[in-house]
């Protein structure tokens, strides 16, 4: 019998420790596709960009409001658009910090399984194709 197996979800939880002692979880079950891969890393260049032009200009309003569109994507993308909502609302709309304490998940946990899985996959595809 030939079995068929779903596609993995990436599974976590995040704590969001609020001042007052209480706490607040998250759980992330993000489906790895090489599309969500793609969308991450063209949001991670566009924000990259506005981070640029940010830097150069501080006061240039809309690089500034472009990049805060950009970070709520990349939230919107790899945590689901509820739990988007949740982070933003836990750090009222104060995106810097959000990103200053998101980011080191992102790229410590999230992006090395993005990576891996889409390694895995392709493994997989070259194994079926070719055997």
């Amino acid at each position: 019998m030939y079995t068929l197996r779903q596609s993995a979800l990436f599974s976590d939880e995040i704590e969001l420790a609020k001042n007052d002692g209480t706490s607040e979880f998250i759980t992330i079950n993000l489906n790895i596709t090489p599309d969500l891969v793609k969308e991450y890393r063209k949001l991670q260049l566009q924000y990259i960009d506005y981070q640029k032009k940010t830097a150069e200009n501080p006061k240039d309003v809309v690089a500034i409001e472009k990049a805060g569109e950009v970070i709520v994507g990349i939230l919107a993308l790899l945590f689901g658009k509820e739990n988007a909502e949740k982070i933003i609302n836990f750090y009222s709309d104060d995106y810097i910090q959000m990103m200053v304490n998101l980011y080191p998940y992102i790229e410590n946990t999230l992006v090395p399984r993005l990576n891996e899985i889409i390694r895995q996959r392709k493994h997989d595809l070259k194994r079926k194709f070719w055997k």
